[in-house]
């Protein structure tokens, strides 16, 4: 399997990774699962470099998959004859 690599400079990951974090709402608490207190937290167990992966796999998925379809679209729409002829025969 191949591996997709970035390099970041030490002095702006934290930048970057803050910047994942707050605009697809990462939360350093979560509801509690062993809990029927829907109000008891307990500390997020999916660190910010971990959020911060799973944004960034599924950013690359949702794009390969959105092209993918918007081709196999083209495709089809290319492979349509003419559009059928439809008439009102009370005009």
């Amino acid at each position: 399997m191949a591996t997709f690599a970035i390099e970041i400079p030490d002095e702006q990951v934290e930048r970057i990774l803050t910047a994942l974090c707050a605009n697809y709402q990462y939360n350093a608490t979560v509801s509690d699962p062993n809990s029927d207190n829907p109000q008891d937290s307990i500390d997020n167990p999916q660190t910010p470099y971990q959020f911060a992966n799973e944004i960034v796999r599924k950013y690359l998925v949702e794009n390969t998959v959105s092209y993918e379809a918007k081709l196999a679209r083209q495709q089809a729409m290319n492979s349509l004859d003419a559009a059928p002829v439809i008439t009102d025969p009370a005009i």
